[in-house]
């Protein structure tokens, strides 16, 4: 995951003064109607010193992105959910722009990630 504050800050907030902190975020996958539960963690050992690492990463979401049938190119979209938690979609590469829905503000970052925010 990008570090831009913008896109961490959608997230829940780590401990960092733990190493490697992480939390479990339970995320409903829009067009499934189910939850799938991913891992947000920082592997920051650089800080820490007992490593070289400093990335974020989200993991668990491939088994959502196999059911969704996502492609090379397709944007998953993360907005917050009904109930205040996250939710996700996803955005054929192929899909008309109409399909994104109403996007208030949509910002490409110079790492390619597009940042929504609603």
């Amino acid at each position: 995951m990008p570090k831009q504050r913008e896109i961490l800050d959608f997230f829940p907030a780590l401990d960092e003064s733990q190493n490697n902190p992480s939390c479990t975020v339970e995320m409903e996958v829009v067009e499934l109607q189910t939850l799938v539960a991913a891992r947000y963690i920082h592997y920051n050992g650089r800080r820490t010193g007992s490593s070289t690492r400093d990335e974020y990463r989200l993991t668990g979401i491939a088994r959502a992105l196999r059911l969704l049938g996502a492609q090379s190119g397709d944007q998953l979209c993360f907005e917050t959910g009904v109930s205040g938690d996250i939710a996700i979609h996803l955005v054929s590469a192929t899909a008309p722009e109409s399909d994104f829905g109403e996007i208030p503000d949509r910002v490409q970052l110079a790492s390619g990630w597009i940042l929504t925010i609603k």
